[in-house]
């Protein structure tokens, strides 16, 4: 029974939009699109701000006991606190301890670890089953007999176990705080507008029912965390690594002064759009896109691929591939800086870590004001040094492509620009 997960994991695997086919995406797409709309994006600026700030309290508290870091874990109980107030409206207090090393906690007892538990139990490499069995918690029955008869897969029911109640938590708490949404809205209670993400999906006129809008705010609790921490690690890893990229993204903010940039200001800084996009590019959260099943036949570089078909695209191949980039295992941010000597004209398809066409990730222009924000402050007021054996970053093969412990540093406030 512990490995069965609740009723609520079970329902909501049924509408995991990355999962759905064309038609539900559609519909399921509709539903979210007010929610990333340019004017919905400018007002999650706000909450961004905030998160930052208390990121920014963390990274002075350790350059104050002169302690070494873990930044990608400190990033990753950010972006889980954004996803608390912008998308629930509601403060997970994933930032409200003293810890700065960013250690994890507990999955019983947090939503960062239990995110964290999730996507370290869910590689394609060790445990393929996991992986289904966070896609679609209700196979998790047929999974253990399967896991059984196949035990050169070596599925620890340890691991399975803890995969399931840190699902559990995460599920059940998507799922109580839409019922929850859907309550306020038949009181006619005032909502906060920071949650009106959430709100949003349950209170306007479509035919979501109560699992299908949880299951999407089930997934923007682990994409919202774990990928947008895993662009912002490694964007600052990079930026630490290479000294001339840094001095041109440090002069870069300097020029637009010490204020905490809106959502308006991003376009001022094409330069810091570029570190994330290159590091994007080396780094992408999802190795390879999620299959795709072909409805009619299709000719793809001289190759006929039937209908009935799951097609995949090898997302980390094709961006280090020679033929579409130069020189592409080095990090060189100006090949996406329009103007600049090295600018490269690339197949808009060659660069892809968000997926592309109809079935793009749609929360991508949300990740990118996250991200963009976040770094910007991190520059205006903090240096980060490397600590040694972090060149070249040593890579975990879980769900997403990430640290494998993490990114460890020493922060020092910034007394005067670079």
């Amino acid at each position: 029974p512990a490995l069965s997960g609740s009723k609520a994991s079970q329902e909501m695997g049924k509408y995991s939009l990355p999962f759905l086919r064309m038609e539900e995406a559609r519909q399921m797409r509709a539903a979210w699109q007010p929610v990333f709309h340019s004017a919905s994006l400018a007002q999650y600026a706000a909450p961004m701000r905030d998160g930052a700030e208390r990121l920014m309290a963390r990274l002075a508290q350790a350059e104050k006991e002169q302690k070494e870091v873990n930044i990608w874990r400190l990033l990753g109980d950010m972006t889980m606190d954004v996803v608390g107030t912008t998308a629930f409206g509601v403060d997970f207090q994933t930032q409200s301890d003293a810890s700065t090393t960013g250690s994890g906690e507990d999955p019983s007892k947090s939503f960062t670890a239990a995110a964290q538990t999730i996507f370290r139990n869910s590689g394609f490499s060790g445990n393929p089953l996991l992986l289904l069995a966070v896609a679609f918690p209700f196979l998790v029955p047929v999974l253990k007999v399967v896991a059984k008869t196949l035990k050169c897969l070596d599925l620890l029911p340890a691991k399975m176990k803890e995969t399931v109640i840190a699902n559990k938590l995460l599920a059940d708490k998507a799922l109580s705080m839409t019922t929850a949404a859907q309550s306020a809205e038949a009181k006619k209670s005032d909502m906060p507008a920071v949650g009106s993400f959430l709100y949003r999906l349950a209170s306007e006129k479509n035919e979501l029912n109560n699992y299908a809008v949880a299951s999407q705010a089930f997934i923007f609790m682990l994409a919202g965390y774990e990928t947008t921490a895993n662009t912002l690690g490694f964007s600052l890893y990079n930026l630490a690594a290479h000294p001339r990229a840094l001095e041109r993204a440090v002069a870069e903010v300097d020029a637009f002064g010490s204020k905490i940039p809106e959502f308006k200001d991003l376009s001022n800084f094409p330069f810091i759009e570029a570190v994330v996009n290159e590091s994007l590019r080396l780094f992408p959260p999802v190795t390879g896109t999620i299959p795709r099943h072909t409805e009619e036949p299709i000719e793809l570089a001289g190759y006929t691929i039937p209908a009935g078909c799951d097609v995949t695209v090898n997302v980390l191949h094709m961006q280090h591939n020679p033929s579409n980039f130069s020189d592409p295992e080095l990090f060189k941010p100006q090949r996406f800086v329009k103007g600049d000597p090295e600018f490269e004209e690339h197949h808009p398809y060659a660069h892809m870590p968000f997926g592309g066409g109809a079935r793009i990730c749609i929360g991508m222009k949300f990740a990118l004001e996250e991200v963009k924000l976040v770094l910007i402050t991190v520059l205006q007021r903090f240096s980060i040094q490397l600590s040694p054996g972090q060149i070249p970053l040593k890579l975990g093969n879980g769900a997403t492509l990430g640290p494998e412990s993490g990114i460890f540093c020493k922060i020092s406030a910034r007394s005067s620009p670079l």
